[in-house]
């Protein structure tokens, strides 16, 4: 008495699926059948001819012949009914959702035209008919008929290959923030489920493949051709600007297709800002300088003029790497692009005055950061929240004092972070087996550490602290994790030129090229610490791409950069519709570009995680060129000395403005050369004088 109006209808996927001696029993049936549906009884099966098990034809729709119905009439003389029809892959998805009225008494047929699908085998098919009135039920349909209408293989494959890989496409784009990459998750078992039968239809499709590869890169990716260098264009100068070109494309279809006028992306303003982490870099070296600019600036606006800060906090009471995302990252990629803005320094400022509410001298007299835990109101001084935790985001919150102390030198901003340095680096510890480590927490106020490891954000602080004071002990930690064959993994995430600032150019420099032999083995080269988002490759190639640079940084064989350059383009242009038209969740999606900035800028100016920038110079250009006129290299970057290569791929010769950046301020000696033979030296002197230089001077080069 108590049915619902709702009647489901299975049509088996076929009549052969039996056990000996149970015929025409429940037994007969697939268990699948009974556990979706609680068929209860079931008759016997005749021994004709009935599945679409292999059938070459694909299912265009179902025809339904409705009995006169029973039932009184709810909406005037009317009978409302609905119609699900169930993708026989996912129940829960349905292929047509079809809701209309009848007259009751009146025999209908019904033509379902559902998107063509070429039916799994071992599936049945499942559909459910709702009606409007308590009356309705099992017996109101006491004669209908279902027929199953199939078309032509090949037509039918176009729309369900569409369909599968539309699905396998939106539903990545939900589940790749956190990637479930077990069937036991119910997303990640839909995108496998729909997948496998895209591959069953059509094995060669491309975009799935890219998908199929993203998630097991250890099959490796489809095979790439890559563009072809013109004959009289070194390899390496032409894979560099294709390279650039590919980064050009990514941004502008973020800021062309998903920017609006107050400036959001659409992910949610916090995650906004993690898309665009690598944006100023791209402008500092000739892309889309205006754009990008306006771009970023009126994102950072939109912090603001949303409330999400409080005195220079977030509003918001979250955790420590939330806290930064609150529009904390947005500032310095602000500051790169319009340096010394008023606005920006003001909002910089600000945020930089907030760390003194949330740092604190612990019992033992250090300085730490109090929690993990907090807002531009409240902090939790709960034992669960008061903490740092050295290996995991704490430290992403002091990106804009390092930024200031960086500007003009703030004393009271640059003492804290200092005693902030000193209490980290009280913190290092031997442990039992000989070497030196961090702890990987620290407890506040108590000071107790526990765990052991850092991550990039501590490694980038400590690089600043030693970059203000050339104090030799901000860098043991550095030192600890390559003398106990870390394999120099740490200095992938520090943006400046380490091996030459710190005179390694023959050490670790040498050491770091015998682990690329001849050009690219990997297989000597651990796991990495960290992966950066968009970037789901084995960590060991994000190793070896950087590793090939300081390679030919150490001989000078552009052969690694070839390689290198050739590697990130491939990788880049296989995801790039991923990362763009997929619409994917925007904190992951990315772009390989590291060594790129080393190469064109000296050092990395900004990517995330990486706090301290670490360029030496920046270019523009006069129009008509434009940032990929001109590939460039910079063998050599510190802070008194730079050596840059220039290659122009135009047919006119092209003006770039050199500014200056992590420069001694002073005279320097400027010569230029033609360099006639492509290699490092140069054949002609051009050009000889002292040009003064600092922080922000130009230099026009031709």
């Amino acid at each position: 008495e108590n049915a619902l109006p709702l009647v489901h209808i299975l049509i088996p996927f076929e009549f052969r699926v039996e056990r000996a001696g149970t015929y025409g029993t429940r037994e007969s049936v697939t268990t699948e059948f009974f556990e979706l549906f609680r068929f209860q009884t079931y008759e016997a099966f005749t021994s004709h001819s009935y599945t679409w098990e292999n059938l070459y034809g694909g299912l265009e729709g179902i025809a339904i012949d409705l009995p006169a119905l029973n039932v009184k009439p709810t909406h005037g003389e009317y009978f409302p009914l609905n119609i699900q029809l169930k993708d026989p892959l996912w129940p829960d998805r349905n292929l047509l959702d079809f809701t209309f009225s009848v007259k009751p008494g009146e025999a209908k047929t019904l033509w379902l035209d559902t998107r063509d699908r070429i039916l799994p085998n071992g599936h049945s098919f499942y559909l459910t008919i709702a009606g409007a009135g308590s009356d309705f039920g099992p017996e109101s349909l006491e004669g209908v008929q279902v027929r199953l209408v199939f078309k032509d293989y090949q037509r039918a494959t176009v729309e369900h290959e569409l369909d599968r890989f539309t699905q396998v496409r939106d539903n990545v784009g939900n589940f790749v923030e956190w990637g479930p990459n077990k069937k036991k998750f119910k997303l990640y078992d839909r995108y496998s489920r729909d997948i496998t039968d895209l591959f069953r239809v059509n094995p060669h499709h491309e975009r799935a493949r890219h998908y199929w590869s993203y998630f097991n890169p250890e099959q490796g990716w489809l095979r790439f051709q890559q563009p072809k260098a013109p004959a009289d264009v070194p390899l390496w100068a032409f894979r560099q600007v294709e390279l650039l070109k590919l980064m050009k494309q990514f941004i502008n279809w973020w800021i062309d297709e998903r920017q609006i006028e107050n400036g959001e992306f659409g992910g949610g303003l916090s995650d906004d800002g993690d898309l665009t982490h690598l944006w100023p870099a791209a402008a500092l070296m000739g892309i889309e300088p205006e754009k990008i600019t306006h771009s970023i600036h009126i994102l950072m606006d939109a912090y603001y003029d949303n409330g999400m800060f409080t005195d220079g906090l977030n509003t918001i009471f979250t955790d420590q790497l939330h806290t930064y995302e609150e529009g904390i990252q947005v500032q310095p990629q602000a500051m790169l692009l319009e340096y010394g803005d008023p606005k920006i320094v003001e909002r910089i400022m600000e945020t930089a005055k907030a760390l003194e509410r949330i740092t604190g001298i612990d019992e033992l007299g250090h300085r730490h950061i109090r929690s993990k835990y907090f807002s531009g109101t409240r902090i939790s001084e709960d034992p669960v929240w008061a903490r740092s935790l050295t290996n995991f985001f704490s430290y992403l919150i002091l990106h804009p004092g390092q930024v200031l102390v960086e500007y003009n030198g703030h004393p009271m901003v640059k003492r804290l972070l200092l005693e902030l340095a000193d209490g980290l680096i009280a913190h290092r510890r031997q442990h039992d087996d000989g070497n030196y480590y961090l702890p990987g927490e620290i407890l506040f106020p108590s000071g107790e550490g526990q765990g052991r490891g850092y991550g990039a954000d501590a490694a980038n602080f400590l690089w600043a602290a030693w970059r203000w004071t050339g104090d030799e002990k901000y860098l043991l930690p550095i030192y600890d994790e390559n003398n106990q064959g870390e394999e120099f993994e740490v200095l992938r995430f520090i943006g400046a030129n380490v091996i030459d600032l710190l005179e390694k150019h023959e050490s670790w420099g040498r050491s770091i090229t015998s682990l690329l032999s001849p050009i690219d083995r990997v297989d000597r080269l651990k796991p990495a610490m960290f992966t950066f988002p968009g970037d789901r490759v084995p960590n060991s190639v994000n190793r070896r791409n950087s590793f090939r640079h300081v390679a030919w940084q150490v001989t000078g064989n552009k052969d690694f950069l070839d390689s290198s350059y050739a590697d990130q383009i491939r990788a880049i242009a296989q995801r790039m519709s991923m990362f763009t038209e997929d619409h994917w969740w925007i904190d992951q999606v990315g772009f390989p570009g590291l060594e790129i900035q080393r190469a064109r800028l000296g050092g990395v100016a900004a990517f995330r995680m990486i706090t301290y920038p670490g360029h030496t110079v920046s270019w523009k250009f006069k129009a008509p060129a434009t940032g990929e006129s001109v590939a460039i290299l910079m063998p050599e970057a510190t802070t008194q000395a730079v050596k840059i290569i220039a290659f122009n791929l135009e047919d006119a010769p092209v003006t770039a403005i050199m500014t200056a950046w992590d420069l001694e301020p002073g005279i320097w000696d400027l010569t230029v050369g033609i360099d006639s033979d492509a290699d490092d030296g140069a054949n002609r002197i051009t050009r000889r004088e002292a040009v003064p230089l600092e922080r922000t001077k130009e230099l026009e080069l031709v």
